[in-house]
């Protein structure tokens, strides 16, 4: 993830979305040692790793403890880097047939309450059609 950053602030990015599950180590180990603005994006999705031979239009099953889980990390972001003038927390619903319609409206509501962006995938597989 380093070579990442220092290479995208090379090229000019003054800054970087950075969207992955535990984001707020990245942003302790990575971002803030080098002094890059991050926007630190969790991501959210209900969607076991362990999920057979799904086709491709067949829907995901949804574990709604692992979309709770992933939620409570993307709020604890803005209690860790809430004052952080170069972090900037956003929720990451990761993309609509990864989480179910009642946890998207759930990670709405906390973004709202916050104030907070979504960061979320469209179009990303026929799953979604």
């Amino acid at each position: 993830a380093r070579l990442g950053v220092l290479e995208a602030v090379r090229a000019g990015a003054t800054t970087i979305c950075e969207y992955a599950g535990e984001v707020g180590t990245l942003v302790e180990e990575v971002y803030q040692p080098l002094g890059v603005d991050v926007v630190a994006v969790e991501t959210i999705n209900e969607v076991p790793d362990e999920r057979g031979d799904l086709g491709p239009r067949e829907l995901y099953p949804f574990d709604r403890e692992q979309g709770e889980t992933a939620l409570a990390r993307a709020d604890r972001l803005f209690e860790r880097f809430g004052d952080d003038p170069l972090v900037t927390p956003a929720y990451g619903p990761q993309a609509l047939d990864m989480v179910s319609p009642e946890l998207l409206q759930t990670v709405q509501q906390h973004a709202h309450e916050r104030g907070a962006k979504l960061h979320l995938h469209t179009a990303q597989g026929e799953r979604e059609s």
